[in-house]
């Protein structure tokens, strides 16, 4: 995930030619009003087709990039009760999305014992208990309008010191872990956020690398929390800042990053126009030397285009504070065809996040129904001899997300909370269909 600084749509439009996934707005990217925003976005998207994940530090309060969030934010949401964490979000969700933006790196989910600690008045909660709620209600209410963030894995509560100037180190053992700072990350990645962002800190007992750069804490989250959305690290630079010289490499750090399990990196402190290119082109050349497997690198790519093909239907907001209520109306958007191909062909699932109304062309197919009607409906599909006949890859209905199944009478979504059923595809490419998903506007 590539940045530069500066507002000017041409110029950064130049770097994103470069052919980037993305791009994370700071503040001196963000002009004077939404609708300069708005035009600013819109030139980060040099394919239509497959738009780049435009991503923002929108916690809201003390670490704001839009100065117009003028929305409760952690300070005082910490003590009110847990509805208001999730109106807050809403109408912050609502904000960022309706900019043009589709990731937002906001949702803090450090337990900080210490109210000295650089990271207290960020965090929603001063307790594992009311920080995993007001993460739940953070995560829920932003992912109807963009890609939610849980950070700073695995908490910094635990480790003293500001990852901005040093590395904080903690002995916790993981068995503490487990009942303390972990919890909000747990309910958070329970409801469905789609990106888990991962510190610069130590936990001895577990690894001794950074859990940004550590492959045992990538493997915690997935197996043992079940998290299966994007892996992206805080900003490397700030290895650089600690002055460890183990880290003085920013090129070798994105490499070990990868390696790790991130599928996405951040270099923002200390880069240049050229430092994502050659991060990029430093992790291609550890591929191509075998230091890198290349299925690691696939791994992260295939998660990084759901999430960017996710962002074609992700709804955008059709009011100032709240969404989709109130009188708004629905509009077609088109969804590349050899984008849900290349999801279809990869992946076990396509993540969706759109109302529950879709449109399908080559057959007319339209369906409102609840989970337990739509995949009685799929299993009418697939049932009988023809199942036995199906041999291609399938699609599973994943956790808090909508999975869409490509048939021949139509694109079957459904959401529901956990994985609950996988089906064979009885077309591997979506060829000669026009696939449209309805998003609220």
């Amino acid at each position: 995930m590539g940045h530069i600084g500066g507002t000017d749509p041409a110029a950064l439009r130049a770097y994103m030619q470069s052919g980037l996934g993305g791009f994370i707005l700071m503040g001196g990217n963000i002009p004077a009003t939404e609708e300069e925003l708005r035009t600013l976005t819109a030139a980060l998207t040099v394919d239509p087709a497959l738009p780049p994940l435009i991503a923002v530090d929108q916690e809201g309060g003390i670490v704001s990039r839009l100065p117009w969030d003028t929305f409760p934010a952690s300070t005082t949401l910490k003590s009110r009760p847990v509805a208001e964490t999730s109106a807050a979000f809403a109408a912050r969700g609502a904000l960022v999305a309706r900019a043009g933006i589709t990731v937002d790196f906001g949702t803090v989910a450090d337990v900080p014992a210490d109210p000295g600690s650089f990271i207290f008045g960020r965090a929603l909660g001063t307790d594992p208990e009311s920080a995993a709620d007001r993460t739940v209600a953070a995560t829920t209410a932003q992912e109807h309008f963009v890609a939610s963030t849980l950070k700073h894995f695995p908490g910094h509560g635990a480790a003293p010191g500001d990852s901005h100037h040093v590395i904080p180190s903690t002995g916790m053992t993981k068995a503490a872990w487990r009942e303390t700072d972990a919890v909000p990350f747990a309910a958070g990645i329970d409801a469905g956020a789609s990106v888990l962002m991962y510190g610069h800190l130590v936990y001895t007992a577990v690894d001794s690398r950074p859990a940004s750069l550590s492959a045992e804490w990538h493997r915690i989250a997935r197996e043992e929390l079940g998290f299966d959305g994007v892996a992206v690290t805080d900003d490397l630079g700030m290895l650089l800042s600690s002055g460890d010289p183990a880290y003085a490499d920013p090129v070798a750090n994105g490499v070990a990053a990868v390696a790790a399990g991130n599928d996405l990196v951040l270099m923002i402190a200390g880069s240049t126009a050229q430092t994502a290119t050659d991060m990029a082109a430093g992790i291609t050349a550890a591929v191509d030397a075998g230091t890198l497997p290349a299925e690691r690198l696939e791994d992260a790519a295939t998660r990084v285009l759901t999430l960017r093909g996710g962002a074609l239907v992700r709804a955008e907001p059709g009011g100032e504070e709240g969404g989709a209520e109130g009188g708004a109306t629905v509009r077609e958007t088109t969804l590349a065809p050899d984008v849900l191909g290349l999801a279809l062909r990869r992946l076990d699932a396509y993540r969706f996040d759109v109302p529950r109304r879709q449109v399908v062309r080559g057959g007319l197919h339209v369906e409102q129904p609840d989970v337990a009607r739509q995949l009685e409906r799929v299993q009418q599909q697939l049932s009988g001899n023809e199942r036995a006949e199906l041999h291609r890859p399938l699609v599973q209905v994943h956790a808090g997300v909508q999975a869409a199944g490509l048939f021949e009478e139509g694109l079957i979504l459904s959401r529901q909370r956990r994985p609950v059923a996988r089906h064979r595809l009885r077309s591997e490419e979506p060829e000669g269909v026009e696939v449209r998903a309805a998003e609220i506007v």
